[in-house]
Formats: structure tokens, sequence, C-alpha cells
């Protein structure tokens, strides 16, 4: 599976800023199948993006495109077109949710995925809990450009996971 970074109405791929150097997500865009028990203790095949993040602030949509690689040729399958999402800046970020049910469920079976307990509160404006050096993410990514990202089981059913 394949994560592309398009634009609100879903219409443009965004994968370059606007020096057209710069990739706009970090993290890896590509997911292996992985076969994972549901909430409801179901088998399941899931693709998890646990580190995808998305440089600038904005509203986006991610295109996820599935392909199938036979041998030494690649198909490409079906593409779908996740719900419309917020990215801030670290100054305007409302905090962190407290990760799903899913998502904890992933990381007992195994699934190296960040896991929060519990919804951290915003800070005031102005105050810092903590030196900036240490507000960063262990991939150096602000926690302002955090997002979560939906994963799409094999029936194609959206099923939230944090990124």
């Amino acid at each position: 599976m394949y994560a592309t970074l398009m634009d609100e109405g879903g219409e443009r791929e965004l994968n370059t800023l606007s020096d057209k150097k710069a990739r706009t997500m970090t993290g890896s865009v590509v997911a292996s199948l992985a076969h994972l028990k549901d909430i409801d203790g179901n088998d399941g095949a899931f693709f998890v993006f646990p580190d995808l993040s998305v440089r600038c602030e904005g509203v986006y949509r991610l295109k996820f495109s599935l392909f199938e690689i036979v041998g030494n040729q690649i198909f490409f399958c079906k593409s779908v077109m996740s719900t419309i999402f917020t990215v801030y800046s670290a100054k305007k970020f409302p905090g962190m949710e407290e990760s799903t049910r899913l998502t904890k469920l992933f990381a007992e079976q195994g699934l190296k995925i960040r896991v929060r307990k519990e919804q951290k509160a915003a800070r005031p404006k102005g105050v810092r809990s903590r030196p900036i050096a240490t507000a960063l993410h262990a991939d150096n990514t602000p926690s302002g450009h955090r997002i979560h990202v939906p994963t799409w089981n094999a029936d194609r059913h959206p099923a939230t996971a944090s990124a």
C-alpha cells in the first residue's frame, strides 16, 4: 500500500514543498500487509502507517493505492481516499488525543506503533512545560505535525490508527 498526500478536494497530488526539493511527508509512505486481530477478535488484514507525518500545516486527504507484486511485475489494484484532516503548526496544535482501542490492540499484538495512554491537555499560550530541545518526537518531527491516519482492512472498512 502506498500513501500519497492530496489537496483537500482530493484532486491534486502534493509530493514536494514549494521549493520542489523537500518532500511533503516524512516517515514511511509504504506499508505491507499485517495480519492482526481486530477489536472483535477477528483475524484481519491491515495496512498501518505508524510514522507518517506531514510537514506543512493545512487541510489534506491521503490517497492509499494498493499494488500487487507478482514475480517481477507490479499490478495496480485500487485506490481509496481518506477523510479530510487538518495538520496544525506547533503553536496552533490542540494536543494529542488518546490512542484508539484498535491502535492499542495492534501494539499488544507486537506491531511497532506509538501508544498514547491519555489525552494531553493543550498548554496555555506562552507556557512551555519543557525545553524546546526535548519537545520533539523520537523521529525529530515537531509534535504539532503528527496526524491520525486511517488504515483499511481487507473488506475496505476504515479503522483509525494513530500515526
